[in-house]
């Protein structure tokens, strides 16, 4: 039952990241090349943490937030594209309310539940099917036997 149902018993792999959120000012005036550059720095290796001190007098709003582990699905649809990164690696995604500067802090990939932890679980489902078949059986032949009168 393990091998032939592998993909119930796989645990979905996270990702562990932070941001250096840039928030669009009420003009939408922030320059494109400021941003760059900030993302130019992320990707050669500064922690976002000094980029948020070096750029706080540069921009409306510039916050560092560390935002945890997540499963793919879990994240927003721009989000997910995270996942493709390397460790420590950073990307850009623009949104209607700013820009998004994430970085990949760690990566876990998918896994196999072990067989060990996996035996109850699979203990568990095997006697609810047979638990299932039984009681259609039993229904099933009380139905035969049961007389049924239909009356108009």
């Amino acid at each position: 039952y393990y091998n032939k149902h592998i993909d119930f018993f796989t645990i979905k792999g996270e990702a562990t990241l932070a941001q250096l959120v840039i928030a669009k000012d009420k003009n939408n005036g922030i320059e494109k090349d400021k941003i760059e550059e900030v993302l130019i720095k992320a990707k050669n290796g500064i922690p976002l943490q000094d980029l948020e001190n070096e750029y706080e007098n540069e921009f409306e709003l510039i916050k560092y937030q560390y935002l945890g582990s997540f499963k793919k699905e879990e994240l927003a649809e721009g989000f997910q594209d995270a996942f493709d990164l390397k460790q420590n690696e950073c990307m850009l995604i623009e949104t209607q309310d700013g820009f998004h500067i994430i970085k990949l802090l760690k990566k876990k990939g998918d896994s196999l539940k072990p067989f060990a932890e996996a035996s109850e679980d699979i203990k568990n489902i095997l006697y609810s099917e047979k638990s299932e078949k039984i009681l259609k059986n039993f229904i099933e032949s009380l139905k035969e036997k049961a007389y049924i009168e239909k009356r108009l």
